[in-house]
């Protein structure tokens, strides 16, 4: 069995709530908008789980339909994340609405939202996972 490990860092020691992160060389912040608190130099940290989402669907579409050889022109994806309490337990659920723009039969179509829903951050999301916390501590 294989596995897959990414790493990224993110350190916050300054401004309210702006985080600085770090993952392959790239440098970018996550932040809170200034009526949260923060000073929104950056998307919400809950923005980059959707980012995740989108990037991915597209990526591995384009993929396909390039090892077809169809004629697919673009892939857009538009997401939302709406969460909820209920009894106690937050209730979350992603609302992904794409479009296919491109010389493709309904057969096609159909196949690409198929594979929309196989990218591995939509595995990674639809399915439990772990998070484990380790703590340093540094005086």
């Amino acid at each position: 069995m294989e596995v897959k490990i990414n790493t990224l860092s993110g350190s916050l020691s300054g401004q309210a709530y702006t985080t600085l992160l770090s993952s392959g060389g790239h440098l970018f912040y996550a932040d809170e908008p200034l009526d949260h608190g923060g000073s929104n130099k950056g998307p919400r940290p809950h923005d980059f789980i959707l980012a995740a989402l989108a990037s991915c669907t597209c990526i591995t579409v384009r993929m396909y339909a390039d090892r077809k050889g169809w004629k697919l022109d673009d892939v857009t994806t538009n997401i939302k994340m709406e969460r909820e309490v209920i009894s106690g337990v937050q209730q979350t659920k992603i609302v992904q609405e794409l479009t296919f723009t491109g010389d493709l039969d309904d057969e096609q179509i159909a196949r690409l939202l198929v594979i929309s829903g196989k990218c591995p951050v939509h595995k990674t999301l639809s399915n439990s996972m772990a998070i484990e916390n380790k703590l340093h501590v540094k005086s």
